[in-house]
């Protein structure tokens, strides 16, 4: 059993210490199962991130359209993107509005879109097809 099980399994019982005491036996008795998330690494955020703009790589793909990330901007929207409190459930809208939006209002400008970072920001810079690829 690794340590992360052991903590989590004391975490769970002090949740279901605090639930018994805060709730009447009566809806506690309606609750069926209390599961523990243990919070997402740093790792499994950027993998997660990587996930989805392949996605959207993929899908502007089949428009003739190329999508280049830098390590950087992957960084940068890792850390903007995820709260150890509310865990991804904003990493995808963050995603979205640093690079979805911003590629869809350039759209008709380029064909080479590259996602990279200036002074701590997200950027994205478009070249038409056939000038010299962004790297």
């Amino acid at each position: 059993m690794s340590e992360m099980d052991v903590d989590a399994k004391g975490y769970k019982r002090d949740i279901v210490k605090d639930v018994e005491n805060a709730l009447s036996p009566e809806f506690i008795n309606r609750i069926d199962d209390i599961i523990v998330f243990t919070p997402l690494t740093r790792e499994e955020v950027k993998e997660l991130t990587h996930m989805y703009i392949e996605r959207i790589r993929e899908h502007m793909e089949g428009y003739g359209k190329h999508l280049t990330v830098t390590e950087r901007a992957l960084d940068a929207l890792v850390e903007k993107g995820y709260n150890q409190k509310y865990g991804a459930r904003f990493l995808k809208r963050h995603v979205d509005e640093k690079i979805k939006v911003p590629v869809t209002l350039s759209w008709k400008e380029g064909d080479n879109f590259r996602i990279d970072t200036a002074d701590g920001e997200v950027t994205v810079e478009t070249t038409q097809a056939g000038e010299p690829a962004l790297i």
